[in-house]
This record gives structure tokens, sequence and C-alpha cells, in this order.
């Protein structure tokens, strides 16, 4: 379906409190456009942020909600690193992006509105967390816990291509001074306990926030984005290499030896697959449309970072 470039629009998003949602607001509003969150409480929202209050697991979502939105950006879903993977939490994770993203598809292909295009997160790790090959958008799905919420996740958001158009982002682990990646790496190593993981030689697919968001804005505004897309930077970082460079933009020493696999099992668990894995994603489509990446180097992104949190 193809859509119009917009100027100026009205953006509806799910999961708009988190790390990306909150960047991505303020350079929506920066560039003219109106945003609201949905949110299962107004008393829990920032003050003065336009809301509508929605039950997804009851698949409850306002019709003034849909009526009101221009595009749609669902980045709602439990937190994947931040609890113990229990069996209960595993299915947190997949039932809470799965029952968000069908409660706005129904409402999308069941209402009249004029909601041109969705774009839905996911994850890099749609491929596995583990490939020896080079993968890019062409490539085949893989294998694992995270793979499987991924594709499940894409194929929920899909459904409502035959309303809107659809754009995917299976996003590398985004960098931000704000949380995220970033604090988890520089909390250990202020602690004097970062460490290497693994044999550290692991490859991670990253972004910069800034750059996840000005691929957004740019998905929901202009005409020939969609399906899905790697945001990745062009040069992934092994895990040893991002440690010692967040040590030293911190100035603290790294004095721990690697941690080995099995610690790293007895701390916290089959999350552990996912960070010893290694994965050299790339993106293809973002290449063929020429994306200028505003930190396209890994010293670049974390320059601006150390410089922001200093």
């Amino acid at each position: 379906m193809s859509v119009d470039n917009y100027k100026e629009m009205n953006v509806l998003i799910a999961g708009g409190t988190g790390l990306i949602g909150t960047r991505l607001i303020e350079m929506l509003e920066a560039e003219g456009h109106q945003t609201a969150i949905l949110t299962r409480s107004q008393s829990n929202a920032p003050m003065k942020m336009k809301c509508f209050e929605w039950e997804p697991e009851h698949h409850v979502l306002p019709q003034e909600a849909i009526e009101w939105a221009e595009g749609i950006v669902n980045l709602a879903g439990a937190s994947v690193g931040e609890h113990r993977w229990t069996e209960k939490w595993k299915r947190e994770i997949l039932e809470s992006r799965i029952t968000s993203t069908n409660a706005i598809v129904e409402r999308l292909r069941s209402l009249h509105h004029n909601v041109k295009v969705l774009v839905n997160a996911s994850g890099i790790n749609y491929y596995g967390y583990e490939r020896v090959e080079p993968v890019d958008e062409d490539s085949t799905a893989g294998k694992g816990f995270l793979a499987k919420v991924c594709q499940k996740w894409e194929a929920a958001a899909m459904r409502a291509e035959e309303k809107v158009k659809v754009v995917i982002t299976r996003n590398g682990t985004v960098l931000s001074h704000a949380g995220g990646a970033y604090e988890s790496f520089a909390k250990t190593i202020k602690r004097f306990a970062g460490a290497p993981l693994g044999n550290g030689r692991q490859l991670m697919p990253w972004i910069h926030i800034d750059d996840v968001c000005r691929f957004t804005v740019r998905s929901l505004t202009e005409a020939g984005f969609s399906g899905a897309y790697n945001l990745v930077s062009p040069s992934p970082v092994t895990n040893q290499d991002l440690t010692e460079m967040i040590a030293e933009r911190l100035n603290k020493p790294l004095i721990l030896p690697r941690v080995p696999p099995f610690a790293l099992e007895i701390a916290i668990g089959e999350f552990s697959d996912a960070l010893l894995g290694s994965l050299p994603a790339y993106s293809r489509r973002l290449k063929e449309l020429s994306f200028e990446y505003k930190y396209p180097t890994i010293e670049a992104a974390l320059d601006e970072i150390a410089g922001h949190a200093s």
C-alpha cells in the first residue's frame, strides 16, 4: 500500500515510555508531529502527554485512539534482559508482544481510520543467536527462544498489511546514555566487575538510539518504506572490544578475566545463549536506501553517549 509523504502527522505509540519510545517522541515532536501514547492508566503517563488507556490482554484499544492516529509505532513488550528467564517470564516476553500487537491489528482491520502505516518493533535475534555467515534481510530465520518470539511478533504485525503499510524494525543492541545495554555495561565496569563474556570474540550487532528513531520517523512520514529492516550499524563490534571501549571512556580498569560460559549460565540462565552467540548482521535494505547513520562507528556512538553522561 502506498503512502504519501507527511510533513505533520498524528503518531500513536505503544511502549512510549520506554527507552526508544521516549527518545522517539522527542524527535517526532521536534519535527512538528503530534504524539500520543497508549497506557494502562492515565495516572502513570508523563505530565502533559496525550494518552489513551488500553488493555491489550483483553483486546481493548479505544476507538478514538485509532480514529486520531495517522501512524502507529508498536514498541510494547516485557523486558528481555532484566529478569531471569523462568518459564513464566518467557511466556510473558512472548505473550506481552503478541497480545499488544493483536489488539492494535484487530482494530486496524475492523474500524474505519486514517492510519497509513504501522511500524512494529522486532529484534535482530530473528536470525538466531549464532551464525557463521553474514546475515541480512534476505537470510533465513534462526532458531532459539528469541528467534521464535521475533518471528511470531512479526507475523502478528503483518496481519495488518491488507489495511496499512507495515514496517518491521529488527533492532540490534540499542545504545543510549539513558539506559539499556550501555548502562548495564557501565554499571559492572564502575563496580570493577566488568569483563568480556565467554571468549569475547562474539560479534554484537548494535545501533545508536538516535539512528533507530531517525529511521522510524522516516518510515512513518516518507513513501517507499515497507517490510523488514535490520536496524544495525554498518560495523558490528566484538563483546571484548565494546567492553574495553566503554571502560576506556569511563576511565576504569578491567580487572577481572573473561567470564566463562558456565558462570554466565549459572548467573542468568538461558539468556546467556543470546549474550554468548555471535551474529554478523548487516542491513542490505538500509544500504539500498542510502540511509545516512548519524553514528556509523562504535567510537562515534560511545563518544556521544559518554559525553552526554558525563
